[in-house]
């Protein structure tokens, strides 16, 4: 039996045989030449248009699926890590002295992080290089060593970070350009909260966020809540009023359409000087909340006056 010479046939036939295909099979006839790969491009491009996004998944095996915009999901490879066990005797490791890297993958839009049991900030900086126009990473596991000054992860529109010694964080509150970032962390100064505080204030910073959250998890070492008030001029609703609730939406996995309704409850807000826009703030021990309205200070008085 001859082989099929696909690039011999008729436009009109080339898409008929890979219609008949399915992504996995798409994907590994895609791999056979460059030739190849761009005939599939041109002939499947209305197929390739229906995937909203590709989801990568690495643990005990390796998963690759497509999502498409009507919420189906279709299977393009799946590769098991193979194992091999040969024992002639016993032998006894002990220690965490192992070091993971991550993959070397390039414009991933979205990323979720557990690497047991830590991972370095240059590991965290590399991947984040490969793939420089990134929406939303989360890391759950700590990270032992400080980012580059110029670290990509500033710029990601959603953080989602976990770390046990503050190595993150403090950059966060003074370079991140991005729209949410929500951290728990061991301990988190003063004077970076200021520094956040006073920036986003003057408007020479943070322009683009939404809402920032601050947990701490080492409650012997909490924050000064009337230091930081006082440093920044928090403003206060009247005593007589219940406080005002912020609510956003977040992202809580690489899953772009997978959201989270949230909210918090403040009695303080701030006002930004170049446009008069509110942002409310909760400034506790071990706990800071920032959320940004789409209003100016007369409309938000007006929204939460007593009575309204």
């Amino acid at each position: 039996m001859k082989p099929l010479k696909l690039y011999n046939w008729p436009y009109v036939i080339q898409k008929e045989i890979l219609g008949f295909m399915d992504l996995q099979s798409i994907f590994l006839l895609s791999l056979c030449s460059k030739r190849m790969n761009s005939l599939i491009v041109s002939v499947e491009r209305a197929r390739f248009k229906k995937i909203q996004y590709i989801h990568c998944h690495i643990e005990d095996s390796i998963t690759i699926n497509a999502f498409m915009f009507d919420g189906s999901s279709d299977l393009i490879i799946q590769l098991l890590y193979p194992i091999a066990v040969k024992c002639s005797g016993t032998l006894t490791i002990s220690g965490f002295d192992v070091h993971y890297g991550l993959p070397k993958l390039r414009n991933v839009t979205s990323s979720n992080i557990f690497v047991y049991p830590t991972i370095d900030g240059k590991t965290v900086d590399d991947f984040c290089s490969a793939s420089p126009h990134m929406e939303f990473l989360r890391i759950g596991e700590n990270i032992r060593s400080r980012l580059e000054e110029n670290s990509n992860i500033y710029r990601i529109k959603t953080l989602d970070i976990e770390e046990n010694n503050s190595e993150i964080v403090p950059g966060i509150l003074h370079k991140f350009t991005g729209r949410q970032a929500f951290m728990w962390t061991s301990k988190v100064d003063n004077s970076d909260i200021i520094h956040f505080l006073n920036r986003w204030k003057s408007n020479a910073a943070f322009q683009n966020l939404e809402v920032l959250t601050i947990h701490l998890r080492n409650v012997s070492d909490p924050t000064d809540p009337i230091e930081i008030r006082n440093s920044v001029g928090v403003k206060e609703l009247n005593t007589d009023n219940n406080g005002h609730e912020y609510h956003y939406k977040r992202r809580i996995n690489s899953k772009p359409d997978v959201l989270s309704l949230k909210k918090f409850n403040a009695f303080s807000y701030l006002v930004r000087e170049y446009d008069n826009r509110v942002a409310s703030v909760v400034i506790e021990k071990n706990m800071f909340l920032f959320g940004v309205w789409d209003l100016t200070e007369d409309e938000f008085l007006e929204k939460f006056s007593k009575g309204k």
